[in-house]
């Protein structure tokens, strides 16, 4: 329980970052972070209640937070692993999208 307490403080909203591939780095460790919750069972309304509604940095973490439940979750660690690796890398592909238009 105290790892879950520590890796939900860690998550930051990207807004002090400075540029975009600051941005989406720690976009994506907090999509990391997220996934690696799932993957712990941690319930989806735990993570929820961290992101208030109203701006847009913590709709990001709600919608990542809905898109990480929306996927299994794992018993084995090396799978675990390989679905945090992935959604990481999907979070920061969106962060790109969206911030460079691409």
């Amino acid at each position: 329980m105290k790892k879950i307490i520590v890796a939900m403080l860690l998550m930051t909203p990207p807004v002090h970052a400075t540029d975009v591939n600051e941005y989406c780095s720690l976009f994506g460790d907090n999509a990391a972070k997220i996934m690696e919750l799932r993957q712990a069972n941690v319930p989806m309304s735990t993570l929820m209640s961290l992101f208030s509604e109203g701006n847009s940095e913590s709709q990001a973490h709600r919608d990542l937070t809905r898109r990480a439940y929306s996927m299994p979750g794992y018993h084995v660690a090396e799978n675990q692993t390989r679905a945090v690796a992935e959604f990481r890398n999907m979070a920061e592909l969106l962060c790109y999208q969206v911030n460079k238009g691409e």
